[in-house]
């Protein structure tokens, strides 16, 4: 009787643990998991969408915050040196997409593309880029 029953808890213990959220992944969330997403974000033109890694934030002293697509969890190249507190606005099971550039956008007639399907919408920047998380495939 007893064996039985310890299954049953370590099963839904087992379940509690590695069930959850899916945002704010560190650095080494993204080593554990392989992620590839639609070859069509690798090479696209301006406006279109395109894929990182990671979306990642960091945020300065006053608060401010600065994001951006990086292939590490920890750095956002466009943030400045003083930029701390970087994470992956992304779970370890996703990748993030930008969709639109600065000025005239892409190929959709109402100017900024559409990510694949499943994405979730992450916000838009000030310049009206559009950033998403997407699940892995």
């Amino acid at each position: 009787m007893r064996s039985p029953l310890f299954a049953v808890a370590f099963a839904a213990a087992a379940a509690l643990c590695c069930s959850g959220n899916n945002s704010l992944t560190n650095a080494n969330d993204l080593g554990a998991v392989q992620c590839h997403w639609p070859s069509t974000l690798d090479d696209a033109g301006p406006g279109a969408c395109h894929a990182a890694r990671a979306l990642v934030a960091c945020h300065d002293s006053s608060g401010n915050t600065c994001s951006c697509l990086s292939d590490d969890a920890m750095t956002c190249s466009a943030c400045g040196a003083g930029d701390s507190g970087c994470q992956d606005q992304c779970g370890a099971n996703q990748y993030a997409v930008s969709c639109g550039s600065i000025g005239p956008s892409g190929p959709s007639p109402g100017g900024i593309a559409d990510p694949p399907q499943g994405c979730t919408t992450k916000g838009p920047t000030p310049a009206g880029i559009i950033q998403y998380c997407c699940p892995c495939q």
